[in-house]
């Protein structure tokens, strides 16, 4: 409920954003607390500006900015995941329960901390493609094998991690998008040692890939389906 939302959710959303730009705060707190600053006041803000501007405060702005790109990230996906683990919790195959309020907002809260912008920007850091990702993904609850080829762009996914379950050496394309989740129920996606998504295809709840099966660029696997071994 909006009300739920406002009062649960979105302080949660708040203090994992807030938690995460610590890093950047603490190099900005460093800056107005360097010695040269306790010597002299400020009577303009144009005193401020010129005290800003000053060649020998211009590393920590470059600091600054170093940090909100490689820590900042780092820190989001640490409390986000503390959250998934502590708050959030597992999340089961089953009917979705449409008349509790909690497991509605569970669902709402996975949705906006692991959106694809943000995991995005830990990929970034991490590495897009490899075991950094496959890191990432078994810390949040999903089950993922060994050389696992990850998409540049990251997959669009409603994020019930624990219903995704991925085999050794499996390969992604561009753009996919997987469903763990419809209106009615949740279900496990699974895709099996070798199998392959290309380009731009949606998986759906409860669809299973074969072992080295394989799902072609702008391909729907439907709820449900199973895609048999070695097919295309």
């Amino acid at each position: 409920s909006p009300l739920l939302q406002f009062f649960v959710g979105h302080p949660i959303t708040f203090f994992v954003n807030m938690v995460s730009n610590v890093p950047s705060l603490l190099m900005l707190y460093w800056i107005v607390n360097l010695p040269w600053h306790h010597h002299e006041r400020f009577h303009t803000y144009s005193d401020v500006l010129m005290w800003l501007c000053q060649p020998h405060n211009i590393p920590f702005y470059l600091g600054i900015r170093m940090v909100r790109r490689l820590v900042n990230p780092l820190v989001y996906i640490l409390m986000a995941t503390l959250v998934k683990r502590t708050i959030i919790g597992e999340f089961q195959a089953g009917p979705v329960d449409k008349g509790s309020e909690w497991q509605l907002m569970r669902h709402w809260l996975v949705e906006s901390l692991f959106t694809q912008e943000n995991l995005l920007s830990v990929t970034e850091i991490i590495g897009r493609h490899y075991e950094g990702v496959s890191i990432m993904y078994r810390m949040l609850g999903a089950k993922v094998g060994k050389c696992v080829f990850w998409p540049g762009s990251q997959l669009v996914f409603t994020g019930e991690f624990d219903l995704l379950e991925i085999g050794d050496d499996v390969v992604f394309g561009s753009r996919s998008v997987i469903f763990c989740r419809s209106t009615e129920r949740l279900a496990t996606v699974r895709l099996c040692a070798g199998s392959n998504v290309a380009d731009n295809c949606v998986l759906l709840p409860g669809c299973v890939f074969g072992k080295n099966a394989v799902l072609g660029s702008n391909g729907i696997a439907p709820a449900g389906w199973y895609l048999p071994e070695s097919s295309v």
